[in-house]
């Protein structure tokens, strides 16, 4: 854990010091992704609302030089959305996870791994937050789609049997979730990180 906390700390310092580098390239890409990379690893780094401030610079700067439905400005509604979450914002988190999920599905379509990605945190974060019918509708979804597009040993897939089986099993459905573990034993190496939660 400390170790893991020290990179964290060291990567944020690389990231304000490539921010002040970067300074004269204006809304260069390279610039907004340094910015977005910056925001990540204060939130990461339990620095809630400066990351809040970084995302909201970064989103704007993204919305104005790319669009809404670039998958750049996607990446960054996706991360405010978390971090909204994280900020106990739950109105604004639940609004920017629905408008990244709509415009992620419009643009880069449903099954896209970074679509079933939103739809994953948002599923989890409906069911953190008690509306249990939209919660059960998207992780089932979202498993559905996982095995269909990846395969059932995958390990996004696998993320998604493990986050409908807990939900499962806090709303009272154990032989549910007994039955979709089962179904998809042994489990692989967790997946790369996507920023699921």
């Amino acid at each position: 854990m400390l170790s893991e906390q020290n990179k964290l700390e060291e990567a944020e310092e690389v990231f304000k010091d490539l921010m002040k580098k970067q300074q004269n390239m204006g809304d260069h890409p390279m610039t907004l992704v340094t910015l977005n990379s910056l925001g990540l690893t204060l939130d990461k780094n339990k620095k809630h609302a400066e990351a809040e401030v970084i995302f909201k610079k970064c989103f704007e700067k993204k919305k104005s030089h790319f669009g809404l439905d670039h998958p750049s400005t996607l990446n960054t509604m996706s991360n405010m959305a978390n971090n909204f979450e994280n900020l106990n914002k739950k109105k604004e988190a639940e609004s920017m996870f629905k408008l990244c999920l709509q415009q992620m599905r419009k643009i880069i379509g449903d099954d896209h791994m970074d679509t079933l990605c939103i739809m994953n945190n948002l599923g989890n974060y409906y069911g953190r937050n008690g509306n249990v019918n939209e919660a059960e509708k998207l992780l089932t979804e979202c498993l559905a789609r996982r095995e269909r597009v990846l395969g059932p040993m995958h390990p996004h897939t696998h993320k998604s049997v493990e986050n409908l089986s807990i939900f499962y099993m806090r709303n009272g459905k154990k032989k549910e979730a007994d039955k979709l573990i089962q179904k998809h034993l042994p489990f692989p190496p967790p997946p790369p990180e996507c920023n699921q939660s």
